[in-house]
């Protein structure tokens, strides 16, 4: 851990809407990654300007080279940028690996595209990723990553994921209804009940809210781990691995449609090497779950994100908590397979 980077990354978080203080933010941020990566004796050098590009930084662990790349943006970062970045890594030596960081996560299509039929050479660190670092260890994030990027093919792992516990049961582990635990420590002690594998933070933010809720409401004192693949393909992906860490808890995958629910379903089924306790396919997307007097729910939710000036799962995760749950269940089918799923 490394106090001088951590305060520095908190105050960041606070910045300034003055966008010429903003701008500024990214480079305050890369001299955060270096305090960093120096503190773990990992060799930082920021700015490398190779004839014609440019690349924000690289690092060495062990005797391999990482090239580095950092965002800091208010929306989910493009596909476009992403694959910049993986064109510079592509020029470069047979066998480097880019490390890409993007506070504000990827947009979906940017994860899938990256897994999908091309040589991993790219993996993908989100702002809840680069915050465990800041705590936990760069060194210890990055190899989590790696390795499961080795085994399953995923460019994206997501470090930390949600558990929330539920029920009447006045033990003192229901008085915290969520925290944070490393994926990787899905199966520590006794296994959780449920673990939900979902698409993106957006999502996991909604999940965790009305999982939540269901448990209260039902009485059922369970534990329920929700995961972000951060991409339809990688829900599968990120399946099959925490399988063998978790191997008696009930999987429950939820994707959205985009408009083809069968095609959905069959897409994740097809990549699965077990089966799972349910597949839940929202139609056309759990937006519509929140908003469905919108035309477009995701759209409504994404305006309303930048008119309250807040992150969008924190958007959703409002929208979930005034939902009438008994309302949706009635409405929408995929939520009631939902419901079913964790209280069956």
């Amino acid at each position: 851990m490394d106090a001088d980077a951590i305060r520095a990354y908190q105050a960041l978080k606070t910045v300034s809407k003055d966008p010429v203080v903003r701008r500024r933010r990214g480079v305050e941020f890369e001299q955060v990654i270096e305090k960093l990566l120096k503190s773990e004796g990992l060799q930082p050098r920021i700015r490398i300007r190779p004839e014609g590009e440019e690349i924000d930084g690289s690092f060495l662990l062990g005797a391999r080279t990482f090239l580095l790349e950092a965002k800091w943006h208010s929306d989910d970062l493009p596909a476009s940028q992403v694959y910049a970045f993986k064109g510079k890594v592509d020029g470069k030596l047979v066998g480097t690996i880019g490390v890409f960081i993007s506070i504000s996560g990827y947009s979906s299509d940017a994860v899938d595209a990256l897994s999908l039929g091309k040589a991993l050479n790219v993996i993908l660190f989100d702002g809840n990723d680069f915050q465990a670092a800041l705590f936990d260890g760069f060194q210890k994030v990055l190899l989590a990553k790696l390795r499961y990027a080795a085994e399953e093919g995923a460019v994206y792992f997501p470090y930390q994921s949600t558990q929330i516990y539920g029920g009447p049961d006045p033990d003192e582990r229901f008085l915290t209804p969520e925290h944070e635990l490393p994926t990787e420590r899905v199966a520590v002690g006794s296994p959780e009940d449920i673990v939900i594998i979902c698409e993106g933070q957006s999502d996991k933010s909604v999940l965790s809210e009305l999982g939540a809720r269901i448990l209260r409401a039902k009485q059922l004192p369970r534990r329920i781990v929700v995961i972000p693949a951060m991409g339809k393909r990688g829900i599968p992906l990120l399946a099959n691995g925490l399988r063998e860490l978790s191997p008696r808890s009930k999987f429950i995958l939820v994707a959205d449609s985009d408009g083809d629910p069968e095609g959905t379903e069959r897409q994740l089924r097809e990549s699965l090497e077990q089966d799972v306790h349910r597949i839940v396919v929202a139609d056309p997307a759990i937006e519509a779950w929140l908003f469905p007097a919108e035309p477009d729910p995701r759209d409504y939710a994404r305006i309303r994100s930048r008119q309250e000036s807040r992150s969008l799962p924190d958007v959703m995760r409002t929208a979930a908590k005034d939902i009438n749950l008994e309302e949706l269940q009635a409405r929408d089918q995929p939520f009631a397979r939902f419901v079913d799923a964790i209280t069956s």
